[in-house]
């Protein structure tokens, strides 16, 4: 269901976040999640794409992603976390029992990744739960992959399309025929470097 879901057919970068997260929470109870992809190559500037749970936990999740990324963010493995610092998250926000971090990745290459965490009380997340979101990540990575190489080709023929309508409003800028005045030659030539002059 989930190669269905998120399958290499859907090319919406927009909507593909929210369907991992939507499938994410189906198979694994979480009470906030999120779906982060790297602004850069090198993860280290990170956005939310979509996100799962009420307000207050969200950012108490947001809190906690800040540190976690950094150390687990780039390695491309998952982990569970059970032990999170208590200067880490702020007195007034919920505690998790644990969080589970699982990367987009394809071809060695991580993309983001999702997060899932359960309020403090409830049963930690299990190795069972891991396996599971990285069958799950190693899907979606893949519809990612595919909608960003997606975006690429569309924004690349936007702009050979622009070229050549560059190319066209200054070849009509040209002269189409040379004056013919008596006792003068003219003669005319034009080659465009590239795409235009």
């Amino acid at each position: 269901r989930i190669g269905e879901t998120i399958g290499t057919s859907l090319l919406d970068a927009k909507a593909i976040p929210q369907m991992i997260l939507d499938e994410s929470l189906q198979a694994i109870k979480s009470d906030v999640g999120m779906v982060v992809l790297w602004l850069t190559p090198e993860g280290k500037d990170w956005e939310i794409k979509a996100s799962f749970g009420e307000a207050i936990n969200r950012i108490a999740l947001l809190d906690v992603a800040e540190t976690l990324l950094n150390e687990i963010g780039s390695t491309g493995r998952p982990a569970i976390i059970t032990t999170i610092p208590a200067s880490v998250i702020l007195d007034d926000l919920p505690k998790f029992s644990s969080t589970l971090w699982a990367p987009l990745k394809t071809q060695g290459r991580v993309s983001g990744g999702v997060l899932l965490s359960r309020l403090e009380g409830n049963d930690i997340f299990t190795a069972s739960d891991e396996k599971l979101l990285m069958a799950l990540t190693s899907q979606a990575a893949i519809a990612v992959e595919n909608a960003r190489l997606h975006e690429n080709t569309l924004e690349k023929d936007r702009l050979e399309r622009e070229m050549i309508l560059a190319r066209n409003v200054q070849g009509s800028l040209i002269p189409q025929k040379v004056p013919n005045i008596q006792g003068w030659e003219f003669a005319a030539w034009w080659q465009p470097a590239r795409e235009v002059s």
